[in-house]
């Protein structure tokens, strides 16, 4: 029922038609590197223009698609009791890939340390011991117009980033599949949300109304 209503959403057709948008700005940023009118300060100039663009509309509809997954597994009920698993994380403007592992690496920690400030000071347990894990935390990376998939586990203090998934957003005919893997991702580390605010015995804050994810 969860992936059919997944499939179903506004949210993933917004992912579907976002990948066709992008490759048409990969496309407009070959024709600007082959303007051989302008002065090749310029054309570097016009061609960070697009790969921001391409940044922003990634980045915006990723963020539609989280929001929309949190209304449809009904986790605003929470409020702000917990901490997010799940974050866009923007390296287009880095220089160089070691500054970009150092801001996902930073970012994913931070994320790891908030749940484990969380769970420390979670009511209702006799013990350390009796509390549940912090969850997997993911990142979808922005880099241009790839997108990489970051995970790392917040429970083990030891714990590397792993990035197993590489997608390139700009690929013509991959629209669908890339799209769905996005969404699968989200709805996973939903999903994973949800299964920790049960463990955690957490109430729903009052006075939350429900709406349709898609409106």
């Amino acid at each position: 029922m969860l992936i059919q209503t997944a499939l179903n959403s506004e949210a993933l057709r917004r992912l579907i038609g976002v990948h066709g948008r992008i490759s048409d700005l990969r496309d407009k940023q070959v024709e600007v590197l082959q303007n051989s009118i302008k002065l090749p300060a310029d054309r570097q100039n016009d061609e960070r223009l697009v790969i921001g663009d391409i940044a922003k509309q990634l980045r915006k509809t990723l963020n539609e698609a989280i929001i929309w997954a949190a209304k449809d597994g009904a986790l605003d009920v929470y409020g702000k009791q917990l901490p997010p698993n799940l974050e866009i994380i923007d390296v287009t403007t880095m220089a160089s890939q070691a500054q970009m592992r150092l801001a996902i690496t930073d970012r994913l920690n931070q994320m790891a340390d908030e749940w484990t400030d969380t769970m420390d000071n979670l009511p209702g347990f006799p013990d350390e011991d009796s509390k549940p894990d912090p969850p997997v935390i993911f990142g979808l990376v922005i880099y241009k117009h790839i997108l990489f998939i970051a995970t790392m586990n917040a429970g083990d203090l030891d714990a590397v980033e792993h990035i197993p998934t590489q997608l390139n957003m700009g690929e013509k005919n991959q629209h669908q599949w890339n799209a769905l893997a996005i969404m699968l991702t989200i709805c996973w580390a939903r999903d994973i949300l949800k299964k920790t605010a049960t463990a955690m015995n957490l109430n729903p804050v009052p006075d939350t109304p429900s709406s349709d994810p898609d409106v």
